[in-house]
């Protein structure tokens, strides 16, 4: 968690925004990465951005859809911190929102839906994969085949 607020403050540093904020939805568990939460929260809050985590998920045992299996559905222990995003959203001047599910998800949003609006330019970069390799693979093995052909099989006899 700690990362990807880095991470995402990082993307934001040439900004030239009003207000900067980062949506983070999760499930309040730091279970990666090297930078702790709370200090990527303080990097946020110096560069005048603000963090609105949304808290996803249940704590305890909960359902999962196990559709290989013989049963439809297993059951998992899931952790919960909410506390945790409570911290980074408040150290940030942000807001921590709780939802439950999916209807609750949604109408959480709504609000941040309100915020201030920036019109933002992205770089955008397309991959492109060359295609001729296999082709030029075949016409130079044809071409070498019409040579053997002619050499051997279809020799001119003066």
């Amino acid at each position: 968690m700690g990362d990807a607020l880095a991470l995402s403050a990082s993307r934001m540093m040439d900004s030239s925004a009003k207000s900067r904020i980062i949506l983070l939805i999760t499930d309040g568990m730091s279970n990666r990465g090297t930078i702790d939460p709370e200090t990527a929260a303080g990097t946020c809050r110096d560069m005048g951005i603000k963090v609105y985590s949304v808290g996803i998920g249940k704590d305890g045992r909960v359902p999962f859809p196990n559709p290989g299996g013989l049963f439809g559905t297993r059951y998992l222990t899931n952790q919960f911190n909410g506390e945790s995003l409570e911290k980074v959203s408040s150290v940030t001047g942000g807001r921590y929102y709780r939802a439950d599910s999916s209807g609750l998800f949604w109408e959480k949003i709504k609000d941040i839906d309100k915020l201030e609006k920036s019109d933002v330019k992205i770089r955008v970069y397309h991959q492109f994969r060359s295609s001729a390799t296999g082709f030029l693979f075949i016409g130079v093995a044809l071409f070498m085949f019409e040579i053997f052909l002619r050499s051997l099989v279809y020799r001119k006899i003066p």
